[in-house]
């Protein structure tokens, strides 16, 4: 496996004055504000001989950010390198809704099984997967819902 590749950052005259005002500016996200000294320190590191991981130093942050901003740059140019992209594909979709949470109050309000003081986790757990009230869930679901609501076995 060979040297991963580089990504220059060469920064326009109007460009670096972009990026030097932006990072006078206070409202900006934290996010967006690394990546703004990222880049400004990139474009700098042809004089300053820094390397990819002392930068991530410097700006206590990661090398694969460096990386991830420096190819972003390169590939859409300045706008996207410093945008926030939100990736739809990314976020997972909740399995809990209406339905499954007053089915698990009810449950777990309810008559323990049989041969059981109470509800165990494991045991609601299996219980509504039974049911197929919604997608099967994990006893870890089943756990934040009912901290959400402030219950307890």
């Amino acid at each position: 496996m060979g040297r991963p590749t580089q990504y220059t950052v060469s920064l326009s005259q109007e460009e670096k004055e972009k990026l030097l005002a932006m990072s006078k500016d206070n409202n900006l996200s934290a996010r967006v504000s690394k990546r703004v000294l990222i880049l400004l320190a990139l474009d700098n590191k042809k004089d300053s001989n820094l390397n990819h991981r002392q930068i991530a130093s410097a700006l206590n942050t990661t090398v694969t950010t460096i990386v991830a901003t420096a190819r972003n740059y390169s590939q859409n140019g300045l706008d996207s390198a410093i945008s926030h992209h939100y990736n739809p594909s990314s976020v997972r979709p909740h399995k809990i809704n209406g339905e499954l949470e007053a089915h698990v109050i009810q449950l777990a309000c309810g008559e323990a099984p049989e041969g059981r003081a109470r509800w165990t986790l494991e045991l609601l757990t299996e219980e509504v997967n039974k049911k197929g009230v919604a997608e099967p869930v994990s006893k870890e679901t089943i756990r934040m819902m009912l901290k959400k609501m402030n219950l307890s076995l």
